[in-house]
């Protein structure tokens, strides 16, 4: 595929604009037969051939795209050994799981997650492909689900047996998946509004990003409660990062004692009251101190887990069997996934896969610090979205799942490249001016002194 540029972005980014997309919306089976939104039956072996025809041609495009580019891949590979070997260790532990060929495919299409980022990052001109990206989803997706919210309900609104339970899926098909892409849309255009690196505002930045509000808070039976509180902590943090600036110092000192604190606060709570801190705390707000059965369900899992703790059942093979579909019998809300991020990579990749991803997170945190020490607005976009990412897994599920929006950005800022961001372009040459600057200084003092001794 050939380089082309509009303005300095490459055309390129169609590609992972088709992926981004698709991932954060319904499939393309329910888009060609939307009845099926309203299905709660899915098959899980075969999948839908139309949507995985797609996702591969996407993928073949995408690897065409990074083959024409030139760049290091040894240099890249050693930036991201961890990230690399987490994805090898993927790949392997399909060897193992009781659906291989489910497996393995989930992992191909995790595989292009992958490759769509890498053609994101390696844009010629990376800080306008981003936002650029990000706008064009935005402006397509938000304004479609509200559309069908108001006006076209029977494709955006879903309902319970008796008509009472209102749920707002908008171009998605949960009120989860929506408030994932409202939470992000929002938190997009807020970045750019707080940025000084994006001096102009499009005309409809404004009219997105409160669309965007307007769906995360959902119906009034249904919200993504999750989605809302995340959305508003990552502002919180956005701004508390424009406020300290350089002050690096400052920052880790804050998410150190965050850290620590919740460590501690639940081992307080549970020695005191024999409870986790999060449910703890739902209850002393008057809040379900299940959360809404998220609890129970955890127990249930850790029990399982513990007879495959050491590896795993597999990736992506564990909520496709037997085990994983008996809990329906228990759960009449039927579960296709823990709810909890960290814990689904636990029964999936077992100790070995739970540490890669712990170590991936802290590396990631580590790179964003760099970024922050040059004053950079990506920095800040990148820590704030991380923390956002880390607080949705505790009571939702996005790490490891292919094709899913927050995997697909925790990818995005978590791959270490040389960053040519202007903020830190800027940095450097001030500071390479400011040594010249006192060199030619010092030079003139030397010259002065020489020729009136001389003198």
């Amino acid at each position: 595929m050939g380089e082309k540029k509009q303005q300095g972005v490459s055309w390129a980014l169609l590609v992972p604009l088709l992926w981004f997309l698709r991932i954060a919306s319904r499939g393309i089976t329910y888009w060609l037969n939307p009845e099926m939104a309203a299905e709660t039956e899915i098959d899980y072996l075969q999948g839908s051939p139309i949507d995985r025809t797609f996702l591969l041609i996407l993928e073949g495009l995408g690897l065409v795209v990074l083959l024409s580019r030139r760049i290091d891949w040894l240099s890249f590979l050693r930036r991201n050994k961890l990230l690399c070997l987490f994805y090898l260790y993927m790949g392997i532990s399909v060897l193992w799981s009781d659906f291989t060929s489910v497996s393995f495919k989930r992992w191909i299409r995790t595989i292009g997650d992958l490759m769509m980022v890498l053609i994101v990052i390696t844009d010629p001109n990376f800080m306008k492909a981003l936002p650029r990206m990000f706008r064009q989803w935005a402006f397509l997706l938000i304004p479609l689900s509200v559309l069908f919210i108001k006006y076209y309900r029977h494709l955006g609104v879903q309902y319970d047996r008796a008509g009472q339970f209102e749920m707002w899926v908008g171009v998605t098909s949960h009120k989860n998946s929506l408030g994932q892409l409202a939470c992000v849309s929002a938190f997009f255009f807020s970045w750019i509004m707080l940025s000084r690196y994006f001096k102009k505002l499009w005309i409809f930045d404004i009219p997105l990003l409160l669309m965007s509000l307007w769906l995360l808070m959902g119906s009034r039976t249904a919200t993504s409660r999750t989605s809302l509180g995340v959305y508003f902590i990552g502002l919180g943090i956005l701004i508390l990062l424009l406020l300290l600036k350089k002050n690096v110092a400052v920052t880790r000192v804050a998410v150190t004692v965050t850290v620590w604190g919740l460590i501690i606060g639940n081992a307080l709570v549970q020695y005191l009251y024999s409870r986790e801190l999060i449910p703890w705390m739902a209850a002393l707000i008057g809040e379900d101190p299940t959360l809404t059965g998220r609890t129970l369900l955890w127990d249930e899992l850790v029990k399982i887990a513990e007879q495959r703790r050491f590896l795993g059942s597999g990736y992506g093979g564990f909520w496709i069997g037997n085990i994983g579909n008996n809990l329906w019998e228990i759960f009449q809300w039927n579960p296709g996934q823990a709810h909890n991020g960290y814990l689904d990579v636990y029964i999936d990749l077992g100790i070995v896969g739970l540490v890669f991803l712990i170590c991936l997170i802290f590396l990631t945190y580590r790179n964003v610090l760099v970024n922050l020490r040059y004053d950079s607005d990506y920095g800040r976009y990148r820590l704030a979205l991380l923390a956002m990412i880390l607080i949705y897994n505790v009571t939702e599920s996005s790490f490891i799942k292919p094709t899913s929006l927050l995997w697909f950005l925790f990818l995005l800022i978590s791959i270490n490249i040389p960053e040519p961001f202007p903020e830190k372009t800027n940095v450097s040459e001030e500071k390479e001016l400011t040594y010249h600057k006192r060199r030619t200084h010092r030079n003139r003092r030397r010259n002065i002194a020489a020729a009136s001794s001389i003198g």
